[in-house]
């Protein structure tokens, strides 16, 4: 599975729980962050294919991920580490069916690597509808619940963001009466784009 998939499904399982960013973070980032071994491409093909799939794509970076996790979400600290599980072993199950890469579940305590034998290839029409349908996820939790994952690193330009897709134009500009879906950062009045300008912070 392609990254973006392994985030989405993270951002996914974040959103009926009751939560904040902290927590929403969090899950995103247990069903991403196995794929930082992909870093070991850098060091060439060859430490690529032996250690992809090995570094953080086992048991104990899984528990890592959860247990640093729980330590900043202390408020909620089982719900966060059950849910940056479920994320964890999404990636971890999307991997072995659908790449032809085994995993060393059990590095760095064995090397033995597991794979299934019918797993699909990376390249295989599924993985890249995948992708499309989660281009479609973050659109539709976007239109309804008003965020999405750019929030994770501003949550200003998230506001941005759905605001100019996803917000509906109704509240009168103070200064032209036309439609906006903005507000001032600071007198808290209505804008529409025309007369408004994003300022430090994406305010």
């Amino acid at each position: 599975m392609y990254s973006e998939v392994h985030a989405t499904i993270g951002w996914v399982l974040a959103q009926p729980v009751k939560g904040d960013r902290k927590f929403r973070a969090s899950v995103t980032l247990a069903g991403l962050l196995p794929d930082l071994d992909v870093a070991t491409y850098l060091m060439g093909p060859g430490a690529f294919a032996r250690y992809h799939h090995v570094w953080t794509h086992n048991l104990l970076f899984g528990m890592l991920v959860s247990g640093v996790a729980s330590w900043i979400c202390r408020s909620r600290r089982w719900k966060t580490f059950l849910f940056t599980q479920l994320a964890f072993y999404a990636h971890y199950f999307g991997d072995y069916f659908l790449t032809r890469m085994p995993l060393a579940a059990f590095w760095p305590f064995s090397d033995a690597k597991f794979g299934y034998s019918g797993a699909l290839a990376l390249g295989h029409p599924l993985n890249h509808l995948l992708v499309w349908l989660s281009l479609l996820a973050i659109a539709l939790i976007a239109w309804r619940l008003k965020r999405t994952p750019l929030e994770i690193l501003s949550p200003e330009a998230d506001k941005r963001l759905v605001n100019f897709f996803f917000r509906l134009r109704a509240t009168p500009c103070e200064i032209c009466a036309k439609p906006g879906n903005e507000s001032c950062a600071e007198c808290g009045q209505a804008i529409c784009g025309r007369h408004g300008s994003i300022g430090k912070g994406f305010k």
